[in-house]
C-alpha cells in the first residue's frame, strides 16, 4: 500500500479471505483482511465498495467484542465521509472510535485520530482546536519514530497554514512532508504535498512554478491509481491555466474535475470546483454561468456554516 501497489494488495488481502474461508478460529483475520480492502478502495475513491467491506468487517468485530477493531472502522468511515464533504458524519465516526479505543494502551491510534480531527476542524475553520490536535499527534509519532504520519502531519499543519494565508510557513510545512515522504518512500503523502505547494503558487501568482509541482503530483496520483486527487490536481491545473489567461484550457480542467467528482459524490470538492471556475466565467464575460457556478458553491458552505466562504460568495454574487 505504501509504494502504491494496490492491486498487489487486494490480491494478498483476497487471498487470505479464500485460504481463512469462514473458519471462526480465524475470523480477526478476516476483519482485518476485509477492512485492509475496505481502505485501498477508500483509496481509490471507490467509496461504495470500501463501505461494503469495512461494513462486513465491524460485523465480526462486534462478535468478537474486538473494539479496537471497530474503532480502525469506525475511523476509516470517517475518512470516507470527510473526503465525500460530510464534515458532521465524519466528526461523529472519529469521536466514536476515539471512544472506543484505550488512549493509554493505543497511543499510534490515538493519534492517527488525533490527526482526522485536526484535518476536520481546520476544514470547518477551528484552526485552534485542529492546531492543537496536530501538535499532540506530532509528540505521539516523534517518540514512536513514525515517518509516515509526521509526514502527514506536516502536510495538514501545510494545509490549515494555507488556510490561514500563511503561505511562506505554508511552503515550509510541505516541504517538511515532501522530505520525510521521500526519505521512507511514501508516496500518498508526497503526492498531495507536491500538490499543496503548487496551490499555494497559484495563490502567489508563481504559476509556472505551481504547474511543475501539480504535474509532478499527477504522476504519483496516476501510479498509485488516487483518482480523487486526481480530480484535485486538475482544479489545480486549472487555477495554473486561468492565471495564464489560457482560459479554454482552464475551463476543460475545471470541467473534468467537476465531472469526476462529481462521479465521487465529493461535495467539497465539488464546491470548491464550482467556485474556481465561477470566478473563471466572471472574468471571461459569463457573468450569467458564473453566478449559477457560485450559487451552486454557496449551497455546499451554508451547509457546513463556513462563514468566511459565505462571505466571500456572496460579495462577488453582488
Amino acid at each position: 500500500v505504501n509504494s502504491g501497489e494496490f492491486s498487489t494488495a487486494i490480491y494478498i488481502n483476497e487471498t487470505i479471505l479464500h485460504v481463512v474461508k469462514r473458519d471462526k478460529k480465524y475470523s480477526s483475520v478476516r476483519a482485518n483482511a476485509l477492512l485492509n480492502i475496505g481502505e485501498i478502495y477508500s483509496r481509490q475513491a471507490l467509496q461504495q465498495e470500501s463501505s461494503s467491506y469495512i461494513r462486513l468487517a465491524v460485523n465480526i468485530f462486534k462478535n468478537l467484542h474486538d473494539k479496537n477493531g471497530m474503532a480502525k472502522c469506525e475511523n476509516l468511515l470517517g475518512t470516507i465521509h470527510g473526503e465525500c464533504g460530510h464534515l458532521i458524519k465524519a466528526k461523529e465516526h472519529f469521536e466514536k472510535s476515539l471512544s472506543l479505543i484505550n488512549r493509554k494502551r493505543d497511543i499510534e491510534f490515538t493519534g492517527k485520530l488525533k490527526i482526522n480531527l485536526g484535518i476536520i476542524n481546520n476544514i470547518n475553520g477551528d484552526t485552534e482546536s485542529a492546531l492543537k490536535y496536530f501538535k499532540d499527534a506530532l509528540t505521539i509519532f516523534r517518540k514512536t519514530n513514525d515517518y509516515k504520519r509526521l509526514a502527514e502531519i506536516r502536510h495538514n499543519m501545510g494545509m490549515m497554514m494555507t488556510k490561514k494565508r500563511r503561505y511562506k510557513s505554508a511552503i515550509s510545512e510541505f516541504e517538511s512532508s515532501i522530505s520525510t515522504s521521500r526519505r521512507v518512500g511514501y508516496l500518498p503523502s508526497l503526492g498531495i504535498s507536491y500538490l499543496g505547494k503548487a496551490y499555494v503558487y497559484t495563490m502567489t501568482g508563481e504559476y509556472k512554478i505551481a504547474d511543475s509541482f501539480v504535474n509532478k503530483s499527477l504522476d504519483i496520483f496516476h501510479k498509485i491509481n488516487d483518482k480523487m486527487s486526481v480530480a484535485d490536481a486538475y482544479k489545480v491545473k486549472g487555477m495554473v491555466e486561468r492565471g495564464l489567461k489560457r482560459y479554454r484550457l482552464a475551463e476543460d480542467f475545471f470541467l473534468t474535475s467537476l465531472r469526476l467528482n462529481q462521479e465521487f459524490k465529493n461535495d467539497m470538492n465539488i464546491a470548491e470546483t464550482n467556485f474556481e471556475l465561477g470566478l473563471l466565467y466572471l472574468g471571461t464575460d459569463r457573468k450569467k454561468e458564473g453566478k449559477v457556478k457560485l450559487r451552486n458553491a454557496l449551497r455546499f458552505y451554508t451547509k457546513i456554516k463556513d462563514e468566511k466562504e459565505i462571505g466571500r460568495i456572496k460579495e462577488l454574487l453582488k
